[in-house]
């Protein structure tokens, strides 16, 4: 991990400078597709990863939130 951190469920982004090398990501996720009668999905959650910073970003890190969300193994 790198520093970054998650926020689960809470509105809203962190402010950074113009030129930060630091960004958040948004993920949505917990979610159902449903036929009634049309399709639409149902559950869905969203959590923040903040403070992630751009040149650590990797597919491991990625994994990682994936797990930090309860997702993987």
């Amino acid at each position: 991990m790198n520093g970054r951190r998650l926020r689960m469920g809470q509105d809203g982004y962190l402010m950074y400078d113009y030129v930060s090398d630091y960004f958040t990501i948004v993920v949505h996720h917990d979610v159902q597709f449903v036929n009634t009668p049309t399709i639409r999905y149902t559950g869905k959650k969203v959590n923040y990863f903040d403070l992630c910073h751009v040149e650590a970003m990797s597919m491991v890190e990625i994994n990682d939130m994936i797990a930090e969300l309860g997702y993987g193994g």
